[in-house]
């Protein structure tokens, strides 16, 4: 099973490991994902590297997926809180990623490292993240939540992930996604943070 696994590995995930080792394990329903926008030809080489997106063209639209993306800023290579954390997109043009935590329970969340030094949880599980992609925000900043996407474009962009997310989780995908903002993620990142960790 697991050569049948890496043979049908997505070529992100692939170069995600590559890049940050297996300490992190990718869920499947992320990994499905990715393997889907690269058969519909979303991922492309970029002269930063290589960038996977949730819909087509060379304009970006809303977040983007890059396997080389760092906690440099946030945390040294070899600090204990950088192993609970993978960066995984870029969710605004300010810097800001979107990267996979391993909370205190064990369980892989998405959460927001915002430039402006803030995080918060994004979504509580992979499918739910992929639901909030399908939704068509063009950045994923704080203030971007708790209403519909501004940007019609950006909506346009993601309508066969959105049709792909509905068929493939069952699930219908909302107009807007809740409004986030403080919680756990915060409170334990601002701890790492004092910690020097």
């Amino acid at each position: 099973m697991g050569v049948g696994y890496a043979a049908r590995m997505s070529r992100f995930n692939d170069l995600l490991i590559e890049q940050h080792g297996t300490a992190i394990e990718i869920p499947e329903a992320l990994e499905r994902a990715w393997r889907w926008m690269e058969a519909q030809g979303f991922g492309s080489d970029a002269a930063s590297g290589y960038v996977l997106a949730p819909y087509e063209g060379d304009e970006q639209l809303g977040p983007v997926f890059a396997p080389n993306l760092t906690l440099e800023g946030w945390f040294a290579a070899d600090a204990p809180a950088a192993r609970r954390l993978l960066p995984i997109a870029e969710i605004a043009g300010d810097g800001s990623q979107a990267a996979l935590w391993v909370d205190e329970e064990g369980a892989t969340r998405v959460v927001a490292l915002d430039s402006d030094g803030e995080g918060y949880v994004l979504a509580d599980s992979a499918e739910d993240f992929l639901v909030l992609l399908a939704i068509g925000y063009e950045e994923m900043k704080e203030f971007d939540f708790g209403e519909p996407p501004e940007d019609p474009d950006a909506v346009d962009a993601v309508e066969e992930f959105r049709e792909w997310v509905g068929e493939t989780l069952d699930v219908e995908v909302p107009e807007e996604w809740p409004e986030v903002g403080e919680d756990e993620f915060g409170d334990w990142l601002r701890e790492q943070l004092e910690a020097g960790a």
